[in-house]
């Protein structure tokens, strides 16, 4: 089996429409919608109240959620752009192919680049709040509830495969929720609508959720049971569905470029970031970045740059950020054929095979993670935002269960209030084509009222998480 781009390229639409022929639509090409849709929608915006590397932090020069995408979407743009042109230069057999697939599509070459803007646009639309803690905290939750010994319990609430996709909750799978079902148009219509090969080439893991080993921690999966049809049809549609009883997804080739796009970002503006905050030493940094840039940036031109130490560390960044964009453009032209194999896991890796530049992935890595990621500082942030995702799962999940338990499923005052936070869409909601405007319409069971008060969780901004936390439980109002 060979990957056809004719079909990774396809602009068809997750249950939207497209071919559109108005004079206002030639402004525009379906995968440049893609963009649009992602960066006006709330859920992109919302990334602006959650944590990159700091949680609630004192100052607001380092990097949120937001500011980390819209950098990793510039560089993904770049390093886009500079494969696709060393195609055309070169003429080889990529370029042609590609030329051939936008003609048979009815797109614009342009349109490559913008898919890969478009997928990492949405790459951390579905993280939790407090970054990678928050998720922690919820899959910590439903461990503690429903796994183990306790498995049963949650087995008799859903089905085992639902289970896991708690048990291993990840930003992954919940972005790709949040774009084909939560965000813009209900779930029987298709979210925000966007291309299938946009989707696609969001997808890292392309696998769904395994029962979680505790030993080794739950793995990193791409979708959710529940998403199991959507997910199907979407990689069918672009040729990276394979066939027999149990269906295998392939890697879209655009998801390493976007993958790699993401890497580069946080890799140099947590460097950046952590020495903002006085955790790294400004000489490790400037050797480190100086050995980045390979000797592109000549030191007659950093001494033009303003004295201060962070001016002329932004200066290096920048330098250190194109020179990994080569890296990247030569080591994908150099592995292409490799690329369009069909595969479910792998990465474009930030630096060539040689053994100096690999062992400067490893100390950057480990720089980070040994003076930014433990600092005591982050860590007790942290630890009140574990405690905040618990709580307020706690709190909503009491509710639930008194409804579900009561046979007339009724609710005292408090606990209905409760119910109206969390489900306010039950209000009014479509039903069958129809508006059905009851009262007090809540979820018909326990799996369903699972899903939405994890829907709503993970969707919550830092400081919304902290003051509901506070409001609910008591502690402010």
């Amino acid at each position: 089996m060979k990957l056809s781009w004719q079909k990774l390229l396809s602009r068809a639409r997750h249950r939207g429409r497209s071919n559109r022929t108005s004079k206002e639509d030639k402004l525009f090409t379906e995968h440049s919608r893609d963009v649009d849709r992602i960066i006006f929608s709330s859920s992109f915006r919302r990334l602006q109240g959650k944590a990159q590397l700091f949680t609630f932090p004192e100052t607001d020069y380092v990097r949120n959620r937001l500011t980390h995408t819209l950098e990793a979407v510039s560089i993904s743009r770049t390093l886009a752009a500079a494969i696709f042109s060393s195609f055309e230069k070169h003429n080889n057999e990529a370029h042609k192919e590609i030329v051939d697939a936008c003609r048979h599509n009815g797109i614009a070459t342009r349109d490559v680049v913008e898919i890969v803007a478009a997928a990492t646009s949405a790459h951390d639309i579905g993280n939790a709040p407090f970054g990678h803690i928050g998720e922690y905290a919820i899959r910590s939750w439903f461990q503690g509830r429903f796994g183990e010994e306790r498995r049963h319990v949650g087995e008799q609430l859903c089905s085992p495969d639902i289970l896991n996709d708690y048990l291993a909750f990840d930003g992954n799978p919940q972005g790709f929720r949040v774009i084909t079902k939560l965000e813009g148009w209900p779930e029987e219509i298709g979210g925000m609508q966007l291309t299938c090969a946009t989707i696609a080439a969001t997808v890292k893991y392309p696998w769904f959720s395994k029962p979680t080993k505790p030993e080794k921690g739950p793995s990193k999966f791409g979708f959710y049971a529940s998403e199991r049809f959507t997910a199907e049809s979407i990689f069918d549609e672009v040729g990276l569905l394979g066939g027999g009883e149990e269906k295998k997804f392939f890697r879209h080739p655009l998801s390493y470029i976007m993958e790699a796009a993401d890497d580069i970002a946080y890799l140099t503006s947590d460097l950046e970031d952590g020495l903002k905050y006085g955790l790294l030493d400004i000489k490790e940094v400037y050797e480190l970045l100086r050995f980045i840039t390979k000797g592109r940036l000549k030191q007659s031109r950093i001494d033009q740059a303003r004295p201060e130490a962070q001016e002329r560390i932004k200066l290096l960044r920048s330098a250190a950020i194109f020179a990994m964009i080569t890296m990247c453009q030569e080591r994908f032209l150099h592995n292409y054929p490799d690329y369009m194999k069909p595969k479910s896991a792998g990465k474009l890796s930030l630096m060539l095979s040689s053994e100096s530049l690999d062992n400067l992935q490893t100390s950057l890595r480990s720089l980070v993670r040994d003076k930014i990621y433990y600092q005591d500082y982050k860590v007790r942030k942290e630890a009140a935002a574990f405690h905040t995702v618990r709580r307020l799962l706690d709190e909503f999940f009491f509710v639930i269960e008194d409804y579900f338990s009561k046979p007339a499923k009724t609710l005292n005052d408090k606990n209905r209030n409760m119910m109206r936070v969390m489900f306010p869409g039950y209000k009014v909601y479509l039903k069958g084509g129809k508006i059905d405007s009851k009262e007090d319409s809540f979820p018909e069971n326990v799996d369903d009222s699972l899903r939405i008060l994890v829907d709503f969780v993970s969707g919550m901004t830092d400081a919304y998480a902290r003051n509901l936390c506070s409001q609910v439980s008591g502690r402010h109002f």
